[in-house]
C-alpha cells in the first residue's frame, strides 16, 4: 500500500471525513486540530505522500495525532529514492537524513531526460527533488541541481540555455542565497528568468500541496547582486511570455500576474 492510501485510511478509521479530489488529491479533516470543515491537503507523488494543513499544524503534529512518524509518508518507511540519468542516487528518509550513492562525478540536472525531451516552454527551477516531482504531478516541467541548494554551484546548466526559467525560491536564507546564484550562472544564459515563491508553506512542495497551481507562485523579485540593465532586458525577452504565467509589464519592469486568491 502506498504512503497515500495507507494515510487516508488511517484518517478515515479515526473518524475523520476524507473527501477525494482525484487519484491523487484529497481533502481531509487535520487530526492535529479541531477541524468541522477539512483544512488538510493531500497529495500522492512518486514515492512518497504530501500533506499541509491550512491551520498551519506541522507535519510532524499531524503524523503523531494518527500515531504514525514521518517515516509514514514515504512508501518505503526508509525513504525515498531519487535516480539521476548519470548513475547518481540519492536515497532521502525523514529528519531530512540523505544518502548518496552510484555516480556522484557527474553534475547533471535532475531529470534532464525529461527536460530535453519536453521542447521549448517554461522549466520551473527548484531547490529539491521533491518539489520537482510536486510540480511534475501538476503537469509542470522542472529539474533541480544535486546535493540540494548548494549544488545549483557546481551542476551543469547548459541544458537550459535558451529556456524560459522560472527559479522557485524557498522562504527562507538558504534560497536568498539560492536565487543569487542562479542569477549569477543563468544572467545571459536563459531567454528569461523570472523568481517567484509558494503562495503557503515554505517551497514547491507545499505550494501544489496546498491546491494551487503552477500559475499561482507569488512573483518576487529577489536581491540581486548585478541588476540588468534595461537594454540587456530586452534581448533576453523571449516572443512570447512564459506559459505558465499571465505577464503584464508595468513602471519598472516588474511583472503582475493575473491569479486567483484561492486553491484551485
Amino acid at each position: 500500500m502506498s504512503a497515500y492510501d495507507r494515510l487516508l485510511a488511517d484518517l478515515q478509521d479515526q473518524g475523520h471525513l476524507v473527501r477525494p479530489q482525484g487519484p491523487d488529491r484529497a481533502m481531509a479533516q487535520c487530526p492535529a486540530h479541531p477541524d468541522r470543515n477539512p483544512s488538510l491537503s493531500l497529495r500522492r507523488i512518486d514515492g512518497q505522500v504530501l500533506v499541509y494543513c491550512h491551520a498551519l499544524c506541522t507535519t510532524a503534529d499531524v503524523m503523531a495525532a494518527i500515531d504514525r512518524s514521518e517515516a509514514d509518508l514515504f512508501d518505503d518507511r526508509r525513504g525515498v529514492t531519487y535516480r539521476y540519468d548519470s548513475g547518481r542516487v540519492v536515497r532521502r528518509a525523514a529528519g531530512k537524513r540523505f544518502t548518496q550513492s552510484g555516480d556522484k562525478t557527474q553534475t547533471e540536472l535532475y531529470h534532464l531526460s525529461l527536460l530535453l525531451q519536453a521542447g521549448p516552454g517554461s522549466v520551473f527551477l527548484c531547490e529539491g527533488e521533491k518539489d520537482v516531482h510536486a510540480i511534475e504531478s501538476a503537469g509542470g516541467v522542472a529539474t533541480t541541481a544535486p546535493m540540494g541548494a548548494n549544488g545549483i554551484e557546481r551542476v551543469d546548466l547548459t541544458p537550459l540555455r535558451g529556456r524560459q526559467i522560472v527559479a522557485i525560491v524557498d522562504r527562507d536564507a538558504a534560497g536568498d542565497h539560492w536565487a543569487q546564484v542562479v542569477h549569477r550562472r543563468l544572467d545571459g544564459v536563459a531567454a528569461q528568468i523570472l523568481y517567484g515563491q509558494s503562495r503557503v508553506g515554505k517551497d514547491a512542495a507545499d505550494h501544489i500541496t496546498a491546491g494551487y497551481g503552477l500559475q499561482d507562485f507569488e512573483p518576487i523579485e529577489p536581491d540581486l547582486p548585478q541588476a540588468v540593465t534595461s537594454d540587456e532586458q530586452e534581448l533576453q525577452e523571449p516572443d512570447e511570455p512564459p506559459e505558465i504565467w499571465t505577464v503584464r509589464t508595468v513602471a519598472g519592469g516588474s511583472f503582475v500576474l493575473d491569479t486567483p486568491d484561492l486553491p484551485v
